[in-house]
Parts: structure tokens; sequence; C-alpha cells
């Protein structure tokens, strides 16, 4: 049975200080656990992009309430519109980003030929790549752009508490 993306509505967005308060209503089912940072994509193509959720704050059977950083109201409401819903990261890019116990260091990717790609935005890391160094914990890498938003500076929030 090949895959469906969840498709949910957008009750209200809302500016709120520095971002954005999305209320969307519907079900994410087959995703469970890990549902932000997310987008809301065109229901045609289900590939060009409407609107980002960077931090869910709240989820209770079929209302999710998300907060984008960083981005103004869309020009046009997207009030009672439907979009197919789709996570970015996996359980373990989650854990690796919110995880503040974990050592990473920078460091060069072996020149052996290999490559591997960073658990958070899928881009190769090794010596033939774009990205020839990165930050690894354990077997994990991902490329010094990616830790210097999502570890580092904590762009769209997922390691704080508030």
């Amino acid at each position: 049975m090949p895959f469906v993306a969840p498709r949910l509505i957008v009750e209200t967005q809302i500016a709120e200080g520095a971002g954005v308060i999305t209320t969307l209503v519907g079900s994410p089912t087959p995703y469970s656990s890990v549902l932000a940072p997310a987008g809301l994509y065109d229901i045609q193509t289900q590939k060009i992009e409407s609107y980002q959720l960077h931090k869910l704050l709240h989820w209770t059977n079929d209302k999710l309430i998300f907060k984008t950083y960083g981005q103004p109201l869309p020009a046009t409401s997207l009030d009672g519109l439907e979009f197919v819903f789709r996570p970015w990261w996996t359980d373990e890019a989650w854990k690796l980003v919110t995880d503040k116990e974990l050592s990473w260091e920078r460091l060069p990717y072996p020149s052996n030929g290999s490559h591997e790609h960073c658990a958070t935005t899928w881009e190769a890391i090794g010596q033939g790549e774009k990205n020839k160094e990165g930050y690894r914990s354990g077997n994990a890498w991902v490329t010094v752009q990616a830790y210097e938003q999502f570890v580092r500076q904590d762009i769209y929030h997922c390691r704080d508490d508030g």
C-alpha cells in the first residue's frame, strides 16, 4: 500500500511576539512522535511548501498547535485551507538535536572514499562532497551549517522548554 501523507486544515493563524501560532485540525497519522519542525504543502503536488511549523506547542486529539519563528503571517490567510502535513526530521534527528548531554566534535570526514548523510538535512558529508567536514556525536554526523542552526542557535526552539 503506498504512503499517504496526512492532510490537515488550518483552523487559525495568529501573530504572537516574534512568531506565528498556527492551529491545525485533523490527524497527523501515520506520524506519531516527532511532529516538528514540519511544513504544510500544497495538496496537488505535495512538494510546494506553503508554510513552516517550527515547534509543536500542544497536541490533543485532532488539534495541533505550532509556533513558527522568524516568519510573518502569510500575505493571504490560510485559515480554513487544507494542506499536506510533513515533518522534516526522524526520531533519531530529533534526539540528536534536543539531547543537551550529547558531546559534539567538529571533524573532517575520513578520506576513505565513502560519505555519510547529515541526520537533519540529509546532505552528503565526505571528502568528495560539498561538505568535507561536519560535527559527529557517536556514529551520527550533521553538517557544520546544521549544527550551527539546529544545535548551537536552536533556530526552531526545539532545545528550549518555553
